[in-house]
Order: C-alpha cells, then structure tokens, then sequence
C-alpha cells in the first residue's frame, strides 16, 4: 500500500510542478498531460522512491515493493539484507542494503555466474561496487547436497517445501575460489 501512496503523492508534486512551469511557458493542457503520464510511466521503471526511502526491518522493506509475495528466508551478512521469496512456483532473490540502522534498496545486483544442473542450481550474485558474492545454491526437490568451497566456510541452509538452499557470504572473493557441490568444483568465470 505503501508503494501506491509515495507514488501518488510524488505524482501530485510533479504534476503541480508542470502546472506552474506551463504558466510561464504556455504549455498547452494536452501536453501537460502528456508529460505527466510519460513521467509516471518512467517511475514505474526507474521508482525513484527506493533512493530515499529507508526501512526499519528487512521485511518492511520488501513487503513495500512486494506486497504479494511470501519470504521464505532472509539473511543479514556484512550490512547486507538477502530475501529469498517465492511467488508462485518462482523463487527471488532481493538484496538490500544497511546504513545507519535502516534498510534500503542495492541495486542493481550483477548476476555474473548460474550453474544449472539436474540436481540443483548454483547462482552467484555480485554486490555492485565491490567483489563480494552472496552463494545461493537450490536443490531442485532434492534432499541433500554435500556442499564446500575454497576457502572452507561453512554454508548455511535451510528447507522449504521444495528442497534444500544453501547459501553463503564471501567478502573480498579470491580469483581462484570455488565451491564444490557433491564432489563437482565449480568456478566463478
């Protein structure tokens, strides 16, 4: 509900705005209109809230952008918030960044890296602006994988209905790291 209410009020501020700008310009009510439905149109994609809103819990912020969608799990690691959440029969994944004790939106996350394999699938997402990696890896209804990797920590799981996901946090990650998921190395190209 949120989401709606900021994105009225930001389209009544932007629209007061072109009114008086029209005043001194003599732009005409069709274009006015035109413009204002070309911006909201732009926020729907860019959604110029997430730069300045914060948020108290990493569930406030994603039941704000997702108000449909049921989090499975979440995560703090490193001033980072990761929720996997599932809509349907789809799983997602949204990080979220911490500054000063409020939660806001990391954008965009560089998906540098998917292993899919009939077993399970590996997908290795890179925190923009630096080289840590947050691992998660599903098992596809799977009951359990034998999971490491090089530098030898310990990954985290947790169960849903579908299977196992593991998941783990890796700062500064080295070039040569890799995991090994029953026995089969896999490298970050």
């Amino acid at each position: 509900m949120n989401f709606y209410i900021t994105r009225v009020i930001f389209i009544i501020v932007v629209g007061i705005v072109i009114y008086f700008i029209s005043l001194k310009r003599d732009i005409n009510i069709k274009k006015q209109i035109v413009l204002l439905l070309a911006i909201y149109i732009l926020t729907m994609f860019f959604q110029p809230e997430k730069l300045f809103l914060k948020f108290k819990s990493i569930e406030a912020a994603f039941k704000y952008s997702f108000p449909s969608e049921k989090i499975m799990f979440f995560t703090e690691q490193n001033n980072y918030g990761f929720v996997i959440s599932q809509n349907n029969n789809s799983k997602d994944i949204i990080v979220y960044n911490k500054k000063n004790e409020k939660w806001g939106y990391v954008s965009p996350i560089k998906r540098n890296y998917v292993v899919e394999h009939p077993k399970y699938t590996v997908l290795f997402e890179k925190i923009k602006d630096s080289n840590d990696y947050f691992i998660f890896i599903d098992t596809h209804n799977e009951n359990f994988l034998s999971v490491s990797d090089s530098l030898e920590k310990n990954y985290n799981d947790f169960l849903d209905k579908n299977g196992y996901i593991y998941y783990s946090f890796v700062k500064n990650k080295p070039d040569n790291y890799s995991i090994s998921v029953n026995g089969e190395n896999i490298y970050i190209k």
